[in-house]
């Protein structure tokens, strides 16, 4: 297992999450969340590799499932067969689930499936248990499906959409062996182009955003604040994202190709923390970075990055075409409410382009491991922080769309 070299943590984790996404061999690409429930309660590091094995499990699963439809609203038979196939030499499990698996980019779409299956919208099922594993279908190497069920009007995967071949499964844990990638044949994250105008969405999907719309004269004050705690979170797993693939360039020496970044970015932990708290659910391991890195160099990253969640959330404004009078005032309130340790923040937005370009992802990479002072290549660590970049971006471009709606535009 792996291990932090800082120390042993008390034995107080008893369920570990984890967000997961891979695409189906048809193309489509699927996210959920893994939650597992411990038979005695462990202690962080044991229990992020079990999340982290996991996971990789689960991003398998969605591989060798053929189609969409045969998983969304399958969660069951997809938690029996994780527990069949749980790793033995990771804290033992007392039951898993696998909920809320959706289409990425197509809520419309994912509530089709579900209803068709005749599973709840939320896709929340009991967890399987031990208890039940007797009658869990044994693994067979592939995910046990259901007739694949398909809408009328599914569009086509969109072009390089294609399903991507495994990476390693790293642990968060600097210091853990590395595994060896398997090669990819697919285009991979590393070719996202954050400058590409946003996706059209069909009216289906526009409708399923109706219920989260703020009423009318609501006041850009009130958006900022809206928006404001997907921005913290934003730059917190940002925050997250590097230290993890530093951990992994940098100190254990894995090398990152286009289908194991895939892998990295499901390893940013989820959080059941509400929402602007994701931070503070980390403070336990950002403090053990802050005790390698220095406080100064911890404080210069968070900085960094929660310039770069406000300025991505502009750009997910412009790329929604909110008005830009509006935006600029979300912006600010945003800034205020999400940061209001960091004084000084929105003038900072100043030094990026009003254009997002095709390599800022890169740009970020380098800023970051300049100010962490360290040694990793940032070519590698952008490629690593792609997939999780296109992540943040797909979040907060839904929430430009609300923004958009809500304000009439």
């Amino acid at each position: 297992m792996g291990i932090w070299p800082f120390g042993r943590d008390p034995a107080n984790i008893e369920i570990v999450s984890r967000v997961i996404t891979g695409a189906t061999q048809n193309g489509y690409r699927l996210r959920g969340k893994l939650t597992i429930h411990f038979m005695q309660p462990q202690r962080q590091a044991d229990a992020d590799e079990a999340g982290d094995r996991c996971a990789a499990l689960a991003a398998q699963l969605l591989r060798e499932a053929p189609d969409h439809g045969s998983v969304v609203g399958a969660e069951a038979h997809l938690s029996a067969e994780l527990l069949a196939r749980y790793p033995s030499d990771v804290a033992r499990a007392r039951a898993i689930d696998l909920a809320a698996l959706h289409v990425v980019g197509d809520p419309a779409l994912s509530d089709e499936l579900r209803r068709a299956s005749g599973t709840s919208a939320s896709g929340s099922m009991p967890a399987v248990s031990l208890s039940s594993q007797a009658q869990a279908p044994p693994s067979s190497g592939r995910a046990p499906s259901s007739p694949p069920v398909r809408p009328p009007s599914v569009p086509p995967p969109t072009a390089g959409a294609g399903p991507r071949s495994r990476g390693p499964e790293p642990s968060s844990a600097p210091g853990a062996r590395p595994r060896t990638a398997e090669p990819s044949s697919a285009p991979g994250p590393a070719s996202v182009n954050p400058g590409a105008p946003p996706r059209r969405r069909g009216t289906s999907q526009i409708r399923s955003i109706q219920s989260l719309l703020m009423p009318p004269g609501t006041s850009p004050a009130a958006m900022g604040q809206f928006v404001a705690p997907l921005v913290r979170d934003s730059a917190a797993r940002l925050l997250i994202g590097f230290l993890r693939a530093h951990d992994l360039i940098a100190v254990r020496g894995v090398s990152i190709d286009e289908g194991s970044a895939e892998v990295l970015a499901n390893l940013v932990p989820a959080s059941d923390a509400p929402p602007g708290g994701y931070e503070a659910s980390r403070a336990g391991e950002i403090a053990r970075w802050q005790t390698t890195l220095g406080q100064g160099v911890m404080f210069a990253l968070q900085h960094e990055v929660r310039v770069t969640g406000a300025y991505l959330a502009k750009d997910a404004l412009a790329r929604a075409e909110v008005m830009p009078a509006l935006a600029d005032a979300v912006i600010e309130a945003v800034c205020a409410a999400a940061f209001p340790e960091e004084a000084g923040l929105l003038n900072e937005l100043a030094r990026f382009p009003s254009d997002m370009a095709p390599g800022f992802v890169a740009v970020m990479a380098a800023t970051l491991t300049r100010l962490a002072g360290t040694s990793e290549d940032p070519a590698a660590l952008a490629s690593a922080l792609a997939p999780l970049f296109a992540m943040v971006q797909e979040d907060l471009s839904t929430t430009a769309l609300i923004i958009k709606q809500s304000s009439g535009g």
